[in-house]
């Protein structure tokens, strides 16, 4: 997946982002939003994205498909009383310290 540099932004900044390294990652550190549920997860990222997109000046179709790559893309991992979704591909936050990821 491609996003520009405000887009990703845009999702460092979501409710719930992140750094996350998980199962069968090898301590690799990717994007990732915790929420209760998957529904809410992708919700967070998609709001973060609809506020770039509106500020941007792009339309509906650009939006909507950087939103369905985003959501084909997604992975998740149940925590116990949430989940975190994640994107493999999608550097962690820059403020987030190697080694301090949920997983």
């Amino acid at each position: 997946m491609e996003l520009d540099g405000k887009a990703l932004e845009a999702l460092w900044q979501a409710e719930g982002a992140r750094g996350y390294s998980g199962r069968g990652m090898y301590g690799k550190g990717c994007l990732g939003v915790v929420a209760e549920d998957v529904g809410e997860a992708l919700a967070r990222a998609a709001e973060a994205l609809a506020e770039v997109a509106e500020e941007e000046g792009h339309g509906v179709p650009g939006f909507a498909r950087l939103l369905a790559q985003l959501m084909r893309e997604a992975r998740w991992d149940g925590m116990g009383l949430g989940v975190v979704v994640y994107w493999e591909n999608l550097p962690p936050p820059p403020e987030e310290e190697e080694g301090a990821w949920a997983g």
